[in-house]
């Protein structure tokens, strides 16, 4: 009997998305989160952390401050499958916009960030990310929710490629004041 792509059932895996907004941001990032619960069902969520934003070459006007964070689920989805049908649909929902400037401000941005050991570089997609290694406003969302999950490139925990990181420009935001605090290393 054929099967279909769709038929194939692979294996169970930690999946990692990360999330980010500087258009208002706890309000786009709380109505992510319910959107990928109810795609996913049981979530963990990081906490928020707040970084300035990254200018690219065409866009020198300064842009508000984003909010991060990271969610662990696990999936047997197909990588592709949810990059475009689910993580797509929710930036739809919440009416980002694409644009030729990959630094310009948006509603929301979510990325595939780890996925168990899947390796994949295409022109659509890459799996790890490679900002893992030089963003801390990715890295420690993720590091929060499994510090020893190991990277399947660099052969890495969390942990320690959070160590390598310079977190001078990252901010924990306090959710239970709605204020925020300095990140302190543990």
């Amino acid at each position: 009997m054929w099967k279909l792509k769709e038929d194939v059932v692979e294996d169970i895996k930690p999946l990692f998305i990360s999330l980010g907004s500087n258009i208002n941001p706890l309000e786009n990032l709380n109505s992510a989160l319910h959107y990928l619960k109810q795609e996913f069902g049981k979530i963990k969520i990081s906490n928020f952390y707040q970084s300035p934003a990254i200018l690219g070459p065409a866009n020198k006007e300064k842009q508000a401050d984003y909010l991060n964070a990271a969610i662990l689920t696990e999936s047997d989805l197909d990588s592709d499958f949810v990059k475009f049908n689910i993580l797509r649909k929710i930036e739809d929902r919440l009416h980002r916009t694409r644009t030729d400037d990959k630094f310009a401000a948006r509603t929301i941005d979510l990325d595939i960030s780890l996925y168990g050991s899947i390796i994949k570089n295409t022109e659509y997609i890459v799996i790890p990310d490679p900002d893992i290694m030089t963003q801390a406003h990715i890295t420690y969302p993720l590091c929060e929710l499994d510090p020893d999950f190991i990277h399947p490139v660099k052969k890495l925990t969390l942990r320690a490629i959070q160590s390598t990181m310079n977190n001078s420009e990252i901010i924990l935001f306090n959710k239970s004041r709605h204020q925020w605090a300095m990140h302190r290393n543990n």
